[in-house]
């Protein structure tokens, strides 16, 4: 490759070791074109530094992007059942509230659920007797790693009534 000042058999790396050796000590009395070489390393470097301050910035301020679980469970629920599991395909964060729990047909009573992080319990979901439409609680944000076991499982006894049960988690990633 030519030497960016000119000279055919040199390369640009040779001429700055050249000049390395000849005057390490004082830089600006190396040639006009290697110093304006140098400055406008130091000026695109401190550009590029500069965008890459704005877009971490930007990144950090970035609205999180959604990521919904959902079930539709057409039978009844089993007691005892686990009815829903899912492994983590990636880290995401499943928010502490705005989930939806709905039955199509209605619990005879009081019906519950355990929502489980790797077996340990995070959140319950529950419907009152004659309700179709229940509650999905967590104490609070609840973090999965990729990996991480999601698992909702019923309570011990069978509900005659309960039928067609929706669950939709709301997350973010």
């Amino acid at each position: 490759m030519a030497d960016l000042i000119g000279d055919p058999n040199g390369t640009f790396v040779d001429r700055v070791r050249k000049l390395e050796r000849t005057d390490p000590a004082e830089p600006e009395t190396w040639d006009p074109i290697h110093q304006a070489l140098i400055t406008n390393d130091v000026i695109l470097k401190g550009r590029v530094d500069a965008l890459d301050s704005r877009v971490d910035a930007l990144e950090s301020s970035a609205p999180a992007v959604p990521y919904d679980l959902a079930i539709y469970l057409q039978g009844g629920v089993p007691g005892g059942s686990v009815f829903f599991r899912f492994v983590a395909p990636r880290a995401f964060t499943i928010v502490q509230s705005g989930h939806r729990l709905a039955a199509r047909v209605a619990p005879q009573n009081a019906w519950t659920a355990s929502v489980k992080r790797n077996g340990v319990q995070v959140g319950s979901l529950s419907l009152n007797a004659g309700q179709t439409t229940g509650t999905v609680s967590f104490s609070g944000p609840v973090s999965l790693a990729a990996g991480d076991v999601l698992e909702v499982q019923a309570q011990a006894t069978t509900d005659p009534n309960l039928q067609g049960l929706t669950l939709v988690l709301m997350g973010v990633v």
